[in-house]
């Protein structure tokens, strides 16, 4: 795992405001993020623009039974992403082994996090254990 930190401060201070901030529960709005994945490399990116705290980020889930993804907590809680992976990412999303999050400004990255992505099984809805 790696973090990104492009600004000359730190900005892990900054960063706290947005577990649990929405109305649905989820971490982010359809609108408040894209997500990029290279078909040859399968590097996969949710670029957003939202101050989030990436320290109590685990891993993210992936349900391929309802195109779903949940943000796994170090405490083991869990949020959902606040989107369902469509149609053309879908086989690109399901080979990446990692999943950068990254905060941009402007079209610059600011900071982020890489965690694992997990795959959930589709027999019974509990995660893989590969």
């Amino acid at each position: 795992m790696s973090d990104f930190d492009s600004s000359s401060d730190n900005i892990g201070s900054k960063l706290s405001q947005s577990w649990g901030n929405n109305d649905s529960g989820a971490l982010f709005k359809p609108d408040e993020l894209d997500i990029y994945a290279n078909k040859l490399t399968y590097e996969t990116y949710i670029f957003h623009g939202k101050v989030i705290d990436y320290e109590p980020i685990d891993h993210l889930e992936y349900n391929p039974d309802d195109y779903s993804v949940n943000v796994v907590l170090q405490n083991g809680s869990k949020q959902d992403l606040g989107v369902k992976i469509q149609w053309m990412m879908r086989p690109y999303f399901t080979k990446a082994q990692e999943i950068s999050i990254v905060r941009t400004n402007d079209g610059q990255s600011v900071d982020g996090k890489t965690v694992p992505l997990k795959m959930m099984s589709t027999d019974d809805g509990k995660q893989d254990k590969a």
